[in-house]
């Protein structure tokens, strides 16, 4: 077969358009400060309700452990979530890819190519949808200190209780600081796992968490806010605002901010997985550190840089992971992910028949490399190599065609790969 051009890149998932998302977010804004206004006329009611429920409770050392140790929790159900819905290498930068350099050695685009770009359109929201709620939650405690010392209302323990944990004369009570942080993170936990159910399965938190962790960390966060009134550190209606304010904060920072981070993520999320990949052990040892490996295990390639190969077989079976020899060490520019790459190459099924190669057509291919566009094998392999490398790739089957295969061009189901692969270039 005789695929002289190459498929175009696949196309960029859609990213969530920046202008609607401000529109959105100012009216969170507006609607955040309507609440807090709401909580401040509630002055006088707040007093009374204090006042009944301080004396009571005011003396309880447990309550301002409560608070203490709700705020950390929420700390860590954060963090939690960033590790359960961190970003997959397999969802990120399929093996497989969306399109694969196969028979004529163009990329072919494989029915895996939508979802595998939805799966990446996913990871970027959850990573940006995380991203920007902890930029909200530290924004909201900033607004709450600095609220605190425009209005600079006295603490109800100042004058109306005595209570035994009073912030001392200068630490003003409008709005509650501890309570917005904790409805912040609380805000960030739910949003990010609201975010995560759009990733393939077994990709997200998993059904249990995503059910469990939101409803969790909104009892946390409403435990901080009694637990401070409880103390006596504050009024009620201080408490009401700081949950305002956190909330709002957390949502109008996702809705202004996100549109601008997934489509950076989009971008940077398989650059950073692909070089990574490809500095584990093994993958990027040369014909001469591999030595007695290359001559035992894998084929022997016939030529220099530029002139069409023949491969010769070793006994044995194939490699079960991807290896990768540098056969001849390039001088130039170091292949990223993401770039657009120029090559000669042949492939050849292991121990069958050659079933391309560029060398006979005396043109060389393009295509974006690490990004996906590509069978596995190739964006693992050829990331991070120097232009005017020639490298030989054994690439196993689930960084290949799978089981599948691609009967046309004879590349059976299951079948290891081996390419010899000159880098020209890179643009």
């Amino acid at each position: 077969m005789d695929h002289r051009t190459p498929a175009g890149p696949p196309p960029s998932p859609p990213a969530p358009p920046v202008l609607p998302g401000l529109a959105a977010a100012g009216g969170v804004l507006v609607a955040t400060a309507a609440a807090v206004a709401v909580a401040w006329a509630t002055n006088d009611l707040s007093q009374t309700v204090y006042v009944s429920l301080t004396v009571r409770t005011g003396g309880v050392a447990a309550a301002s452990a409560v608070a203490l140790l709700g705020a950390s929790a929420l700390v860590a159900l954060v963090l939690l979530v960033a590790v359960l819905a961190r970003p997959r290498r397999a969802v990120v930068v399929p093996d497989g890819g969306a399109a694969s350099p196969g028979a004529g050695g163009a990329t072919r685009r494989s029915r895996r190519g939508d979802r595998d770009r939805r799966g990446l359109l996913a990871t970027a929201t959850v990573v940006a949808t995380w991203c920007a709620a902890v930029v909200g939650a530290l924004v909201a405690s900033g607004l709450s200190r600095g609220l605190k010392e425009v209005v600079r209302e006295p603490r109800g323990c100042w004058e109306l209780v005595d209570v035994a944990l009073c912030p001392p004369p200068g630490d003003w009570s409008f709005p509650s600081t501890h309570t917005t942080a904790a409805a912040a993170l609380a805000t960030a936990v739910v949003v990010t796992v609201r975010a995560a159910r759009a990733l393939p399965p077994g990709a997200g938190p998993g059904p249990l968490a995503t059910r469990v962790l939101p409803p969790v960390a909104v009892v946390l966060a409403v435990l901080v806010g009694a637990a401070r009134v409880a103390q006596g550190a504050h009024l009620p209606h201080d408490v009401l605002a700081g949950a305002a304010l956190g909330t709002g904060t957390v949502l109008a920072a996702v809705l202004a901010l996100r549109p601008v981070l997934v489509p950076l993520a989009t971008r940077a999320l398989p650059r950073a997985f692909a070089s990574g990949a490809g500095q584990r052990a093994g993958w990027r040892r040369s014909a001469h550190d591999q030595g007695d490996v290359m001559s035992a295990t894998l084929p022997q390639a016939t030529g220099s840089f530029g002139e069409k190969p023949i491969l010769t077989f070793p006994e044995g079976d194939a490699p079960a992971d991807l290896q990768v020899v540098v056969l001849s060490p390039g001088d130039g520019a170091l292949v990223e992910a993401g770039d657009d790459l120029e090559v000669h190459y042949l492939g050849q099924s292991w121990k069958g028949g050659v079933f391309d190669n560029s060398y006979d057509r005396g043109s060389s291919i393009n295509f974006p490399i690490g990004v996906g566009a590509v069978i596995g094998g190739w964006d693992e392999g050829l990331v991070g190599q120097p232009v005017g490398s020639r490298v030989l790739l054994s690439i196993p089957p689930h960084l290949g065609y799978g089981d599948r295969g691609v009967p046309q061009a004879g590349i059976k189901g299951g079948d290891t790969l081996v390419f010899v692969v000159d880098i020209v270039g890179t643009r």
